[in-house]
């Protein structure tokens, strides 16, 4: 079989490049580098011989063998390698971040603070394993007790999970957030984010070129209408960030875009209780509006080509406001954001952000990843400092720039979403304490954005790592630019020698310059493996590779909304703890409390103090608490009646009059016997007694009953009127069963069973009435007559018989004829 023809280079014609390659350094560089590869393996052997040397050999030889392993472990140790970077913190060195190893010493890659915070440039195709070690600096973040911001732009959930997964070994979850674009095909009642509003906080310039920023680019004539539709925007967010900052409402983008149509923008225009400085922008804008008039505005009689021309600036902003409320409302829709990248990067928190490159269009993408850096950017803004007086602790010092680990922000394909802007970032967050991971397949989709951003990023980025490439042009031609060239020494060729046709080195070498780095070597890279280049120096390297235990559930960050507490209210909670504060340091806690005797009793709400007087009246009646609550609450809402019906009286919207006081329709008729007694215990001097339903003297009480100033129904000196009489029975009867009911259901509670219906019997109210008035020497007709007497003032107590509404009585009459009610059913409850 014939061999195949072969014009290119075949396995076996390619040249080992040791077989070209001369070392012709000296001897002394040769032995360093000897004794630092196999150094210890020769300490391992001699240390052998040593010890078997005696047992086997002449004992005299032992103490020179001896001697030669101390001087030779002596120079081993003197000649260890060095770092290829950086020497680790526990080594006193600087090295911070650890990122690998390198493949020929073996050496670990450590980074400095300062290195970080010069930025990181990772290309690798698909399968290099440049997301395992991205996850390998998110976990090194929270290492050093920082924190990290991953923004994924592939949106897969495998990620997700691996990064809370490294959440949950360092117990960090806690500090985790999620910004998931990922909208779905279909409504899930799972939450799937947690919420932002980039309207919460910053001045009205910043939201104005976040909100621009997420335009369409446009050119001609376009521009001009996106200018002008910036400058309204500017001027409409100057208003609404004033009256946000003095609280008057919570801005969100629904509040924002409820503003724009062209009378709300007037309706702000018009108003006199803002400053000059917020409302001057809005009056400018109106002022070069074609088509309007203030004189037409305040007679509401606009021009047609007015709201043409605000018409057409308000549809440049229409997507824009449709996407933040509508496509992504599971993120904006809310006022009171979770996400604050404010507080995630000054407080080193954990942000994960999933942008879905398979379900957006790529200027969608492009649109979420402006959000994603216009965030970045609005947090970064403050950590500059703007005070320019002072001294130098508080204007400088006290910067979060100043920390001593970096914050990280790993921007994982970044060709995605690449957005003008944001290469100031990597030329300016060094000095901001931020170190930025620039990370994609290749340099072309950098590009896509603009060239000249993408061409910063690279010149911006001081550690470049270059793992498995397959692009042999532009991504290439970086990492062979950057790389460098390097003097080496090379054979001069090889010359036969005899008849066998064998070759034989010349022993002649010469110098020449080569590529340090060659597109063989970036594409034969296995997972995991890169060419990492700092400031001269090329490692080899083998990356740290991140490989938790992921966790079986995930459950998001929830928290309260809280909703924001009005200063005058914090005004009295810090006046209230520099009283506690005073009032310990002059004797303690008993001094706080004389202190609060000497202030007096506190001011209780009229209606709670109603309320309170009306279940303590009731509650001496010997009604539960439940039942108690109930007629507390029904008297309330008869004296709201009352005194509804006497507003409108004065109003004049009523004109009925009642035919006669009620007083003098039924005069009080109490039973003889009920006289009778009363007669016989005044005689005896005991008509001051006092009574617990008697209307009593302490202020609390007094100023009780001066509240319930219109409950007239309630006395039986002010009783129906006899046509509504047979109502009045009914309730009554009424009254009687359900007081039957509560008594019975005590009864049968307290003895622990049901009664028989004997006991039924004599547990009956009117049954213990009449024993009662029996014992008291009554005979059985009256005790009768006065038990349904004591039934019927008690159930005109408690009821409001239908019937004409009784006219206002001098509240001297309702305490009057109240206490003697009281009175009454006092003498009555002893028997």
């Amino acid at each position: 079989m014939s061999a195949e023809q072969v014009h290119g280079v075949q396995n076996n014609a390619d040249l080992n490049p040791g077989l070209i390659q001369r070392d012709t350094r000296p001897l002394r560089f040769r032995i360093h580098d000897f004794v630092a590869d196999t150094g210890g393996f020769i300490l391992i052997m001699l240390g052998v011989i040593v010890t078997l040397w005696p047992f086997v050999f002449s004992v005299q030889v032992f103490d020179v063998l001896f001697i030669i392993g101390i001087l030779f472990a002596w120079y081993a140790w003197s000649k260890h390698r060095s770092y290829p970077f950086r020497r680790p913190i526990a080594q006193s060195g600087d090295g911070l971040m650890y990122f690998g190893n390198d493949r020929q010493t073996d050496a670990g890659l450590w980074f400095s603070n300062d290195d970080a915070r010069t930025h990181m440039l990772v290309f690798g195709s698909t399968g290099s394993g440049k997301t395992r070690f991205l996850l390998g600096i998110f976990y090194q973040a929270m290492l050093i007790g920082s924190g990290a911001i991953y923004v994924d732009g592939k949106g897969d959930n495998t990620v997700w999970w691996l990064a809370f997964s490294l959440c949950r070994r360092l117990g960090r979850e806690d500090d985790l957030l999620v910004m998931n674009y990922l909208t779905g095909t279909g409504e899930d009642t799972n939450r799937i984010t947690n919420s932002n509003n980039p309207f919460a906080y910053g001045n009205a310039e910043q939201l104005r070129s976040l909100v621009v920023g997420l335009m369409r680019e446009s050119g001609g004539g376009d521009a001009m209408w996106k200018g002008r539709a910036s400058a309204m925007l500017g001027g409409l967010l100057k208003a609404l960030t004033t009256l946000r900052d003095r609280g008057e409402l919570e801005l969100d983008i629904a509040t924002i875009r409820a503003h724009i149509p062209l009378d709300k923008i007037i309706m702000l225009a018009l108003r006199n209780d803002l400053p000059e400085s917020a409302l001057k922008p809005l009056q400018g804008y109106l002022a070069e509006l074609p088509g309007y008039s203030e004189i037409d505005a305040a007679q509401g009689a606009l021009q047609q080509k007015c709201y043409e021309q605000h018409g057409y600036l308000a549809m440049q902003l229409t997507e824009v406001m449709a996407d933040l409320t509508d496509t992504y409302g599971h993120i904006f829709g809310f006022r009171r954001g979770e996400i604050d990248f404010k507080d995630v990067v000054f407080n080193r928190r954990l942000l994960f952000v999933m942008l879905p490159a398979l379900e957006k269009d790529p200027d969608a993408l492009a649109g979420l990843g402006k959000l994603v850096v216009a965030g970045v950017r609005s947090a970064l803004a403050p950590a500059l400092g703007n005070a320019v007086a002072g001294t130098r602790r508080e204007a400088v010092e006290q910067k979060p720039s100043n920390a001593k680990v970096p914050f990280i922000i790993i921007l994982d394909e970044y060709g995605y979403y690449a957005v003008k802007g944001f290469a100031v970032v990597a030329a300016q967050a060094r000095s901001l304490g931020v170190s930025v991971v620039f990370a994609g397949q290749d340099y072309p989709s950098f590009k896509r954005a603009s060239e000249e951003e993408a061409a910063s990023v690279q010149a911006n980025t001081n550690i470049k790592i270059f793992m498995k490439l397959e692009d042999p042009k532009e991504t290439f031609d970086i990492a062979q630019a950057r790389g460098g060239e390097a003097k080496a020494t090379l054979t001069s060729g090889y010359e036969a020698k005899g008849a066998a046709g064998l070759y034989a080195d010349q022993k002649t070498a010469r110098i020449d310059s080569m590529k340090r780095v060659n597109l063989r070597d970036l594409t034969s890279q296995k997972p995991g493996q890169a060419h990492v280049i700092n400031g001269d120096t090329i490692s080899r390297a083998q990356l740290f590779y991140a490989d938790p235990f992921e966790v079986p559930e995930i459950k998001l960050n929830e928290f309260l909304q809280i909703e924001n507490v009005p200063k005058h209210v914090i005004d009295q909670i810090n006046e209230a703890f520099k009283r506690f504060e005073q009032v310990v340091e002059k004797g303690g806690l008993g001094a706080l409390d004389a202190d609060d005797e000497a202030r007096g009793p506190s001011q209780l709400d009229p209606g709670l103090k109603t309320i309170f007087a009306d279940l303590a009246l009731v509650g001496e009646r010997g009604l539960s608490g439940h039942e108690a609550a109930v007629v507390a609450l029904g008297l309330s809402e008869v004296r709201e009646q009352i005194e509804d019906y006497e507003a409108e009286v004065v109003a004049g919207l009523r004109t009925d009059e009642p035919a006669e006081t009620p007083a003098a329709r039924i005069e009080p008729k109490p039973s003889p016997a009920s006289a009778k007694r009363g007669a016989e215990k005044r005689a005896a001097g005991d008509a001051g007694r006092e009574s617990p339903h008697a209307a009593p003297e302490h202020p609390v009480r007094a100023e009780r009953f001066a509240d319930e100033r219109q409950m007239v129904l309630l006395e039986d000196a002010h009783a129906p009127e006899r046509s509504v009489r047979p109502e009045a029975t009914r309730r009554a009867e009424e009254f009687e069963a359900l007081l039957s009911g509560i008594v019975l259901r005590q009864a049968e509670a307290s003895a622990g069973r049901p009664l028989t219906v004997a006991e039924r019997a004599d547990a009956a109210p009117r049954s213990q009435l009449e024993a009662s008035g029996a014992r008291a020497g009554l005979s059985r007709e009256e005790s009768a007559e006065e038990a349904a007497s004591t039934l019927e003032t008690l159930g005109e107590s408690l009821r409001y018989p239908a019937g004409p509404v009784p006219e206002k009585i001098p509240q001297e009459e309702i305490a009057q004829t109240l206490k003697e009610l009281l009175k009454l059913v006092d003498e009555q409850s002893q028997f």
